[in-house]
Parts: C-alpha cells; sequence; structure tokens
C-alpha cells in the first residue's frame, strides 16, 4: 500500500515539476521566468488543491509516503523558484534579501489563499457569500495574475533591502 501511494503522490507531481523545470531554461529574462514559475504553480494548486491538502493532512498524521513526499519538496519546485529568484537579484531585477523569503512573500500572494480558502469553504467557518468570493478571488487565474504582478510590482520598486536583523 505504502509504495502505491508513494506512485500516486509521484505520478500526480511529475507534470507540475517537468513543466517547471523546462521553465527555468527558457530564454527569459529572470524575472520573466520567476512569474511564469509562480503563475504554473499556482494553476497547479488551483487545480489540485484538495489532493495538495490531503497530502498535507495525511503527512501531518503520520502516512510515511506522504511524509517522505513532503520531506523531499525542498529539493523540487522550491529549489527551481529559489534558483530564479537568485538569478533575478543578481540581474537587479529584484532587490537583495534572502531569496527564501521573496518566494514566502510570493507564495502568500499565490497559493497560501488557494489552499487557506478551500480549508475556510470545507470547514464553512464564514458566511456562504464571503466564502464564495474569497474562493473565486483565490482560485481564478486572472486574480491570481493579478496579485502576482501587485507582488512583482512591489518587489521591483524602490526597497529597503538591507538585512534585517532578527533576534535569537
Amino acid at each position: 500500500r505504502e509504495a502505491f501511494v508513494a506512485e500516486v503522490i509521484e505520478r500526480w507531481y511529475a507534470p507540475l515539476l517537468e513543466q517547471m523545470s523546462a521553465t527555468v531554461d527558457r530564454a527569459l529574462p529572470p524575472k520573466a521566468r520567476l512569474r511564469e514559475l509562480v503563475l504554473q504553480l499556482g494553476d497547479w494548486a488551483a487545480a489540485n488543491s484538495r489532493f495538495i491538502t490531503h497530502v498535507l493532512m495525511d503527512a501531518a498524521s503520520g502516512e510515511a509516503a506522504a511524509q517522505r513526499f513532503v520531506r523531499s519538496l525542498a529539493d523540487r519546485h522550491p529549489a527551481l523558484i529559489l534558483r530564479v529568484v537568485a538569478e533575478a537579484q543578481r540581474a537587479h531585477e529584484l532587490p537583495r534579501g534572502e531569496p527564501l523569503n521573496v518566494m514566502l512573500f510570493l507564495m502568500g500572494a499565490i497559493a497560501l489563499p488557494i489552499l487557506l480558502t478551500d480549508r475556510l469553504a470545507e470547514a464553512k467557518l464564514a458566511p456562504a457569500e464571503l466564502t464564495r468570493t474569497l474562493v473565486r478571488f483565490a482560485r481564478e487565474r486572472a486574480h491570481r495574475v493579478q496579485r502576482l504582478d501587485w507582488a512583482l510590482g512591489g518587489l521591483t520598486r524602490e526597497s529597503h533591502d538591507e538585512p534585517i536583523q532578527t533576534r535569537h
């Protein structure tokens, strides 16, 4: 059963990784490739949000195949995004800063709303009309494109890109 679950997860994920891997190597400026990568991830998340949630919940509950998959993700699509963020920073298309923090900011604008609104809808924690509107804004590609363009525009405006001092 565990091998079957692992194979199902890998087959489900493989098309996204293949698409994103091809985008990383396209002959486009880094910021344009980053935009494409984030849109591809958003499209995939919107189409697969329930499965994503199930995999994450299975991993959290101790399902070994789901845990192995989730633990392997850092070296997969996030690594591709981080590579292009760093390239965009070196090309002065994005401000200096921790690439992981830039990726977190972009994912907060695109992928996180999809997953959160699905959970909100499933749990019926908000009025139905509000939930429908939030789900529509989170899932519809035009709204995701708009949020991504806002986020990338905000990153490329004059910004304070000095390292942040953190307390330990």
